[in-house]
């Protein structure tokens, strides 16, 4: 298992909104935190306001640095928690 202490941002992408093959709401919020005295546990301070993180759905990514592989290939899974931002 894998230590929580070494993530090195936490951000926040909005849901695909694609029309025509444009997306107008697409969104990458790098989160302010720091960690708490709990193993697992972040303050993570939230976005100023709803013109930088309008209402709505996100995906909520911890995020480490890349680690090497020993194929070279770099295949990093990742699971988004959706989270709901409202006013």
């Amino acid at each position: 298992m894998q230590k929580l202490s070494i993530i090195n941002s936490i951000v926040l992408i909005s849901l695909p909104s694609v029309t025509h093959c444009f997306d107008s709401n697409q969104r990458y919020l790098i989160l302010d935190f720091i960690d708490s005295p709990t193993v697992g546990i972040f303050n993570v301070t939230s976005p100023l306001d709803a013109y930088i993180a309008p209402p709505g759905y996100y995906m909520l990514f911890l995020l480490q640095d890349k680690s090497q592989s020993n194929s070279g290939e770099v295949r990093i899974p990742s699971v988004a928690k959706i989270i709901k931002l409202e006013l």
